[in-house]
């Protein structure tokens, strides 16, 4: 009860009374990674930021593939200004869980601090594929576009790879194809058919990645 009252507090932005709920729980129930997770997560929000990585320290220890906990220690380590550690918390989220457009925004916000325009581009673009609403990667774009542009940029060839003739930005897209509907009497008998045969593994849905460049040049847009 007092783990998922937290939660409804944290859901409804009252993270002092949720941090105090789930303070309880994990009392009772100390080896639950989630609970010292959403923990972190209000401490992330009152910015008790050491008290939030000590929870994310201990939600990790408990259970290693934790993507969210990673990421959610990502964040805590970019508001504290430790660039390097959010990106490696990043990495870390990405390879467990690579579809969370949070946890691109977080890595791209932590290159843009580090000036390095390439790699911020490219996580706010691929955070804006995958969730088109997220707001604030749309600002990282613009910022790093206009300071590769911009006459006297601190940006340096190395961190921005730019033609000769305007900026080439590359991001993922991600594509499927939706199986085909069935006819009732179709599900029917592939029912009954499936009945009387062995039983098989479904093999692994796969994910088709697309790279999209888009060639910016005095102001034309083409892709």
């Amino acid at each position: 009860v007092y783990k998922y009252r937290g939660f409804l507090y944290y859901y409804i932005d009252k993270y002092k009374q949720a941090d105090a709920e789930l303070s309880k729980a994990v009392k009772l129930e100390p080896t639950n990674a989630w609970i010292y997770y959403t923990r972190g997560q209000c401490r992330c929000h009152l910015k008790k930021w050491d008290e939030a990585l000590k929870d994310y320290d201990k939600a990790l220890e408990l259970k290693p593939r934790y993507a969210d906990a990673y990421s959610g220690r990502a964040w805590a380590h970019r508001r504290l200004k430790e660039y390097d550690k959010a990106i490696e918390d990043c990495d870390a989220a990405i390879a467990i869980s690579p579809y969370e457009s949070t946890t691109y925004y977080t890595r791209g916000k932590s290159y843009e601090e580090l000036g390095k325009v390439n790699e911020a581009l490219r996580d706010a673009g691929i955070a804006i594929t995958l969730d088109p609403n997220m707001k604030g990667s749309g600002s990282i774009v613009r910022r790093m576009v206009a300071k590769a542009e911009v006459s006297g940029s601190t940006a340096k060839p190395a961190d921005f790879a730019q033609p000769r003739k305007g900026l080439s930005i590359s991001y993922l897209i991600t594509t499927g194809a939706a199986p085909p509907k069935l006819s009732e009497m179709e599900d029917v008998i592939g029912g009954l058919s499936a009945f009387f045969k062995k039983k098989k593994v479904p093999e692994p849905e796969s994910t088709l990645f697309l790279v999209r460049k888009v060639i910016a040049a005095k102001g034309d847009t083409t892709s």
